[in-house]
């Protein structure tokens, strides 16, 4: 279970964490345990030696202890074959052969603790106890205590040190060259430096990566193809997507506004930059917060009050806002379903105030706009004027709580601050009025957001390959 746990931070730098990556990985590694089940209770009766227990036991822990040199690389190429038979095709790769070996240990230890027939019951029941046991120590101890602490390199050679060491009790002589041979994979992938990278580390949530490039830092969560949130060296302005949020204040009273998915702050510094509101920043990692005080130069202050929790549950038991806030597309392309559906933009319009404002911050692909039309009538289920900006690689969606027309919306920006005279060009120009009379309403029941953000990475691959 271990493994299998830290399996999803291998394949999330290129696959995100959607249900397909999570249904692909089960899948294979199921379809290993029963490889592995059979097979080894066929050794076991054909080998009544229980030195092969033990030279399997090694062979895994080599194997697994490969896992963080190669498993970067695979996952990459991998991604040739989509994100369906993608992640199939690394799990195969790289956790099949490992899993498959550890499933053969079971029949052969019921096997070899079996003196009598009819001993056969007790036996197997002790073992699947005793295993069932460890894996639910393995998947506590792995999501709570290693990932989050050691992250899942650490996590996984811990993992085969752990198999390795109990290798070596059945097979002392091959203990020291073992040891070694074990010791170079970790030894050698921590030399391995990655380029403007100045800090990575993993939470209970996200795989963390901070970059230092000549003009900005750099944040990526979880997916190595996106920058999640950057923050410019010598500006207040970005120049991406996160500047677009700043025209909310010139569409209605601005006072107080809520952001959920804070990531490192960068539109909520803006926002008290450039005009005078409160700002509750909402963001669910504690160490992504640390990250943006650290590297990111982000401060409580008497505009700015950061908050560490769920969007969806703080906005539960939170007041008014004139403007709500959302970005919170963690891994490049997931979208927590959650923070998307009808009954989400239900609760947001309950808390805000009459002539209230909600923007979120959807992807898109070059002639695909499938996951912000969705987004955007499901919006329109809830409220009556939903409109949209073009942004490159993005749309902002704009819910006001009362009926807008579009020229209405375009001549409210105005008297803006001149730092922002190509973000409000761009927001008239871009800006068109969403009136689909159908589409696809994301619920809390049915939210198809998986499906949508993979079609969405399928047409991003076809482009890049």
């Amino acid at each position: 279970m271990s493994l299998e746990m830290t399996a999803s931070r291998v394949l999330a730098p290129s696959f995100g964490s959607s249900i397909y990556v999570w249904g692909s990985l089960i899948g294979m590694i199921m379809a290993a345990l029963a490889v592995g089940y059979y097979l080894g209770g066929y050794l076991a009766d054909k080998r009544k030696d229980i030195r092969i227990l033990f030279k399997s036991l090694m062979t895994a822990a080599l194997l697994v202890s490969l896992i963080p040199v190669i498993g970067d690389l695979v996952a990459k190429i991998s991604t040739l074959g989509g994100m369906i038979y993608g992640p199939m095709i690394s799990t195969l790769i790289l956790f099949c052969v490992p899993m498959t070996i550890l499933a053969m240990t079971s029949p052969m230890v019921i096997k070899f603790s079996t003196d009598e027939l009819s001993d056969l019951g007790i036996s197997a029941g002790m073992v699947y106890s005793i295993s069932t046991a460890g894996s639910i120590a393995g998947t506590f101890l792995t999501a709570f205590v290693m990932i989050p602490n050691l992250g899942s390199t650490a996590t996984i050679l811990a993992t085969a040190a752990v198999i390795m060491i109990i290798s070596l009790a059945g097979i002392p002589k091959a203990r020291y060259i073992a040891a070694v041979v074990f010791l170079l994979p970790g030894m050698i992938y921590h030399g391995l430096p990655d380029k403007d990278l100045v800090y990575s580390t993993e939470s209970e949530y996200n795989i963390i990566k901070v970059y230092d490039y000549p003009d900005y830092n750099g944040l990526k969560l979880n997916y190595d193809y996106a920058i999640q949130s950057r923050v410019n060296k010598r500006e207040i302005l970005t120049g991406g997507y996160w500047d677009y949020f700043n025209m909310g204040p010139l569409l209605t009273k601005t006072g107080r506004i809520l952001w959920i998915g804070m990531c490192v702050g960068a539109s909520p510094r803006q926002l008290a930059h450039f005009y005078n509101a409160t700002i509750d920043a909402v963001e669910i990692d504690p160490k992504v917060v640390e990250v943006a005080e650290r590297y990111f130069n982000l401060t409580e202050t008497e505009k700015i009050r950061i908050h560490v929790s769920d969007g969806r549950q703080y906005l539960r038991k939170t007041g008014q806002y004139d403007i709500i806030n959302v970005d919170v597309f963690g891994n490049g392309m997931d979208i927590p379903f959650h923070l998307s559906t009808r009954e989400f933009f239900s609760e947001a319009k309950t808390h805000m105030t009459d002539d209230g404002l909600l923007m979120m911050n959807a992807i898109a692909a070059k002639n695909d706009e499938r996951v912000s039309d969705a987004l955007a009538y499901t919006m329109k289920q809830v409220f009556p004027s939903v409109f949209i900006v073009n942004v490159e690689g993005n749309r902002i969606l704009l819910a006001f709580k009362q009926t807008k027309n579009l020229q209405d919306v375009k001549d409210s920006v105005k008297d803006y601050d001149p730092m922002l005279e190509a973000t409000a060009n761009n927001t008239i120009h871009n800006i068109r009025e969403f009136n689909s009379d159908s589409g696809i309403i994301l619920t809390d029941d049915k939210s198809r957001m998986d499906e949508l953000t993979f079609n969405m990475m399928r047409r991003m691959y076809e482009v890049r390959y």
